[in-house]
């Protein structure tokens, strides 16, 4: 069995494969975007023997992109009826304070695509308006009549489904005999919260098209196919990310922390900061001894995804984001992207926009390829570009480069410090294919002075996707006593059980956990605590609401929802470290001001081998560029490690 770790991104595509005896190879290639399982494919064609059983973990922004760039596919919403604005209301919370005109995030669905139903179900489950079959023909009319070519996914959100789907069961059975295809919020996001579980289902139907037929490519007779979920975990494709793609929105970068939650506890660092940099934009999170923080709930563009997620703050700042001057003349990047087509101008594709990474081989800092050579780098395309920013500013070529990597740098660190909260970070670990070109700028702009390059710093999000557990959950809403919740516990931890079996998790490498979250009677969401159900009372409660919030109330408690959670045992992958023989350093570069750098290859690195800046570390998933003042040191385990000042 090889096994393969997938990272799809906006730009390259990056592939890390393991074999029974240990072996491992890795593969860059460059994406493309109208078919990323094409890439997958050629890449098992170079990396596996063609009757070899492969077990692949898939990492992708295609679900990110599709909701970022609102091209996800055609999708209609079935709500209660009056609840049909509920996307637009949202939650009336003002997302500039001060702002006299605040700009709303626009609904992925206009009012056109929204339907009502007559129905109603109570908050504890009970029928207060039933569903009836004339209704549901009268939904089938309307349907027809705002999709007369194709058939939309349908996302259904009901008022309280969560408690009691029936009436979500009983449209999605009439419009799947029909050959809509339909998300229900019951099984989506089956918890209050009205807008939220409105959201999420909408979502999950709108990306389904970005990631559905590239995972039914994938999923042949000899492929053990699973995805990368936002949650740091893995779930096998046919039942997880394919049936809920909004569980994908953060799969790529989720692989990636789960890359530097490994590097923190091998390091011992007690605050780290991981910053992945790739050609479409930044990712950064913070991990507390060894873990990374979760969340329940994130936001893209504004739009809330009630679903685990890790804690990840995204930047369109990456290694091909388009430098422009805005209308009064102000330098900007990002966050559209030349992507992998046509790419920057350096690529020679046709781009003619200016990127960072035109402006960094303006620079000097990168050389005539990358990726090994597979990518040919034009610098005179690259000139002309940058040009499009220089002159119209009437500056050099040279220093309207220095800018644009300046305000990339400055979107990094607003991104880094709003993780960081103020905190001070002892190790930044930079990975991905451009983030060794700016991570010594960032950590001096945080005041962090060790750097970590982990060997492939841009095959990371790969190399985590194949270190991640297998992930199974099963939530429900409970409004009752916890001495009620045992059958419903009992069927929870069954299904989950039965989902671990078809994932091929052995039973003596699973973890099952059961809990729950509680709250003070009459208290909102952020009063809500997370405990274990086997040692839940009254008391405990008090005792941790009085650590997490400095007080307690004299109320009652309520269970607000109950969760249990299947994980398998998962090692977490390091990249072997080859040195080859020969001379480490390979030549020298001219960087634009005027000095010259040397220029070494990362492979033939030895241990212990210290450089010292200016200089430029080239290797096939990166480039480093140590600017003057700081140093790096090779590892005795393949790692840079980075001063980024050196005393003195």
């Amino acid at each position: 069995m090889i096994r393969v770790g997938v990272d799809a991104g906006g730009t390259f595509t990056d592939f890390v494969a393991v074999g029974d005896d240990g072996e491992q190879w890795t593969l860059k290639l460059p994406s493309r975007p109208d078919d990323p399982a094409a890439v997958v494919q050629e890449a098992l064609r170079q990396l596996v023997g063609e009757d070899d059983p492969v077990e692949l973990v898939f990492s992708t922004t295609a679900a990110t992109n599709a909701l970022l760039e609102r091209r996800g596919g055609p999708s209609l919403l079935v709500t209660t009826r009056g609840f049909e604005d509920v996307l637009e209301i949202a939650r009336q919370v003002r997302p500039s304070l001060y702002a006299l005109e605040p700009v709303l995030p626009v609904p992925l669905l206009d009012a056109t695509q929204r339907l009502g139903v007559e129905e109603r179900m109570g908050p504890r489950g009970e029928v207060l308006h039933p569903l009836g079959e004339d209704e549901l023909d009268s939904l089938v009319a309307h349907l027809r009549e705002q999709d007369p070519a194709t058939k939309a996914h349908v996302a259904i959100s009901l008022l309280h489904a969560y408690a009691d789907p029936v009436h979500e069961r009983a449209i999605a059975d009439r419009l799947r005999a029909l050959g809509w295809r339909v998300t229900l919020s019951s099984e989506v996001c089956p918890l209050p919260r009205e807008y939220e579980r409105t959201s999420t289902t909408v979502i999950d139907a709108y990306v389904a098209a970005a990631l559905g037929a590239t995972l039914e490519q994938l999923a042949d007779e000899r492929t053990h196919l699973r995805v990368m979920e936002s949650s740091g975990g893995a779930r096998i494709a046919r039942e997880g990310s394919a049936a809920r793609p909004a569980r994908t929105v953060l799969s790529g970068p989720a692989a990636g922390v789960l890359a530097v939650e490994a590097i923190a506890r091998r390091f011992g660092s007690a605050l780290t900061l991981g910053l992945d940099m790739g050609g479409t934009s930044t990712d950064v999170a913070l991990v507390r001894a060894g873990h990374a923080l979760r969340v329940d709930e994130l936001s893209i563009d504004g739009l809330p995804i009630a679903l685990p997620s890790v804690a990840v703050r995204s930047v369109g700042a990456g290694g091909g984001s388009i430098a422009w001057l805005d209308e009064g003349g102000a330098l900007k990047v990002g966050p559209r992207s030349a992507g992998a087509i046509p790419g920057p101008a350096a690529y020679g594709r046709g781009g003619i926009e200016p990127t960072v990474t035109d402006a960094q081989l303006v620079l000097g800092r990168l050389g005539g390829a990358l990726c090994g050579g597979s990518v040919q780098l034009d610098r005179a395309a690259a000139n002309m570009a940058i040009a499009r920013i220089a002159d119209p500013l009437g500056v050099s070529a040279e220093a309207a480069a220095h800018a644009i990597v300046a305000v990339a740098d400055a979107a990094l660190v607003r991104a880094a410090r709003l993780a960081t909260l103020g905190e001070s970070p002892d190790l930044l670990v930079a990975y991905g294919g451009a983030a060794g070109l700016h991570a010594v700028a960032l950590a001096r702009a945080l005041g962090i002075t060790r750097i970590l390059l982990p060997v492939a710093p841009g095959l990371q999000c790969a190399v985590g996707a194949l270190g991640a557990e297998v992930v199974v959950e099963e939530i429900a809403a409970w409004g009752r006593a916890l001495d009620t919740a045992g059958p419903r516990i009992a069927e929870m931890e069954d299904a989950v059980e039965s989902a671990l079996d078809r994932d091929r998790v052995p039973r003596s490498a699973r973890r099952i956990t059961r809990r729950l979250r509680a709250r003070y009677v009459g208290q909102g969401i952020d009063g809500e605590l997370e405990l274990p159900v086997q040692s839940f009372d009254e008391a405990r409660f008090h005792a941790a609401h009085e650590v997490a919030y400095g007080h307690r109330l004299d109320r009652a408690v309520e269970i607000v929802s109950l969760r249990v959670r299947g994980t398998s045992v998962a090692t977490p992958l390091s990249l072997n470290a080859h040195v080859a023989i020969g001379w480490d350093r390979i030549g020298t570069r001219a960087l634009a001001d005027g000095t010259r750098a040397p220029v070494y290859a990362r492979d033939r690195l030895r241990p212990g081998r210290r450089l010292v800046g200016p200089a430029i570390v080239e290797e096939l998933s990166s480039t480093t560029y140590l600017p003057p003042g700081s140093s790096a040191t090779r590892m005795p385990s393949g790692e840079l490690l980075v001063t980024a000042m050196e005393a003195g």
